[in-house]
């Protein structure tokens, strides 16, 4: 992404935070591309682009030669060549070798692996000994992934399959190319135009419709599990993973009152049921957080965060960031109303919302892909059955 408002197409400039030449290839959204014969950047928090596959590759057939394919040496604290902390120890399964580590919370860790029979690369999750130790959560997680592994969708992250070993349970996911986490982008330029945040989430609520007409729910829809490729296509990662936000609640605290969650309020009453209006929540506070640059349900604690917001009630847009519209203000407060009976109720009439006043964003209509994919069940994973994409009457990607 470039701000520059004078920029035009084909015009070429230096990223001034990896040094990195880029071309202008959208003007109207500050979209950019590596200029043709550039050299590609191997260090910084991208995915690897494919001519460094080949690295990787290399490496591990060096790895393989030397006897330790899959065994890591302890880290030494020291960033690789990605911008991550190369982990400690062994991957739970066999015939795959640790690329790096992506990131790590209390529901997992999430790491790039490479298949070495075929040098497939994928997103592997393997979640936290905590999770799985929560009263009925481990014999939750085959059934839930069953149902909600086969849905498909443009802006759905495609489970490949998911794995079994002891008590190590594992999501293998594809690893997109050219895309990085939304954390990184608002990393760098900390918060985007409106039309921009609101293209993001009327991509997000799409995938989300698809995946509740299967009985998915995310429940923690975070920066760290949308996907944004340099086009402005989003993919919505760890769908397919049962929710669990009492067990979140417990487990986040941070260091300063400033440290953000993604949770709904009604999560911190034990009687109250999820459903898709915490989603509809999470929109709402990643839009905040897209827009503003800073977090809605802050605090040192997930607990003291979500009792703040349910007794002042969440920020206005208006009073954060100068210049919104009435329009998008309404519509914010319409998915983070502490009351879910106030929220919407559907996506259907969240995008009927964003489609009626705009956001100040182009429309675009895609053709949903039908595609089909086999899910693996080799190593104890869950067969899924079928899997096309059913019919909606909406395309997938959004602004």
């Amino acid at each position: 992404m470039l701000e520059v408002p004078s920029a035009g197409i084909g015009e070429i400039y230096t990223c001034g935070v990896c040094q990195t030449p880029v071309q202008v290839t959208d003007s109207e959204r500050g979209q950019t591309s590596l200029p043709q014969n550039a050299p590609l950047p191997v260090t910084g928090t991208h995915s690897p682009p494919p001519a460094v596959e080949d690295e990787y590759r290399a490496d591990d057939a060096a790895g393989t030669a030397a006897g330790g394919a899959q065994t890591l040496k302890p880290s030494s604290g020291q960033p690789s060549r990605n911008g991550y902390i190369v982990p400690a120890g062994d991957f739970p399964l066999d015939g795959f070798a640790v690329v790096n580590l992506l990131d790590e919370n209390p529901q997992g860790r999430r790491l790039r692996v490479r298949e070495v029979a075929n040098g497939k690369v994928y997103r592997a999750l393997v979640l936290a000994p905590a999770l799985l130790a929560q009263p009925g959560y481990l014999g939750s997680v085959e059934p839930y992934t069953r149902m909600t592994g086969p849905v498909q969708h443009p802006n759905l992250l495609h489970l490949a399959s998911f794995r079994q070993n002891g008590e190590a349970l594992i999501f293998l996911s594809t690893d997109p190319v050219d895309y990085e986490p939304l954390s990184h982008v608002l990393s760098r330029r900390r918060a985007l135009a409106p039309p921009h945040a609101i293209g993001i989430i009327r991509q997000l609520a799409l995938a989300l419709e698809e995946g509740a007409r299967h009985g998915a729910i995310h429940g923690w829809l975070r920066p760290d599990v949308v996907l944004v490729a340099a086009d402005g296509n989003v993919l919505l990662d760890e769908l397919c993973i049962p929710p669990n936000p009492r067990f979140l609640i417990r487990e986040l605290a941070g260091v300063s009152a400033a440290t953000e969650y993604y949770l709904a309020p009604e999560y911190i009453d034990d009687e109250v049921r999820g459903d898709i209006r915490g989603d509809i929540f999470l929109l709402g506070a990643l839009l905040f957080r897209m827009i503003t640059g800073e977090g809605l349900v802050t605090g040192y604690n997930a607990v003291e965060a979500l009792h703040k917001l349910a007794a002042n009630g969440p920020r206005l847009l208006r009073d954060a960031q100068q210049g919104i519209s009435r329009e998008l203000n309404n519509f914010y407060l319409k998915l983070v109303a502490v009351d879910r009976a106030q929220r919407f109720q559907t996506y259907g009439e969240l995008l009927d919302g964003i489609d009626r006043f705009g956001g100040g964003a182009k429309r675009q209509n895609l053709q949903r892909t039908t595609a089909k994919h086999k899910f693996s069940t080799a190593n104890g994973g869950v067969a899924h059955p079928g899997g096309g994409v059913q019919a909606g009457r909406r395309g997938g990607s959004g602004p």
